[in-house]
């Protein structure tokens, strides 16, 4: 069975992953790409730590809010 292009393979129930899901058309992509606004980490990688997963939240929150780096 395909997956959902918008699908993403963490736990979805996440309130960080919805809101990635929401922006992002491709957020299986998006997660597994290096990202230059995260140093060249995947932002998968990110949700395994405390410290990760508030660096991607704040990139997040800045994309929701209209603000590019």
């Amino acid at each position: 069975m395909a997956r959902n292009a918008r699908e993403l393979v963490p736990d979805r129930s996440d309130p960080l992953l919805a809101d990635i899901a929401k922006l992002v058309p491709y957020p299986d992509a998006w997660l597994d790409t290096p990202n230059y606004s995260l140093g060249g980490q995947r932002p998968r990688d990110l949700l395994q730590t405390e410290k990760g997963r508030a660096i991607l939240y704040n990139l997040v929150e800045s994309v929701k809010h209209g603000f590019f780096t």
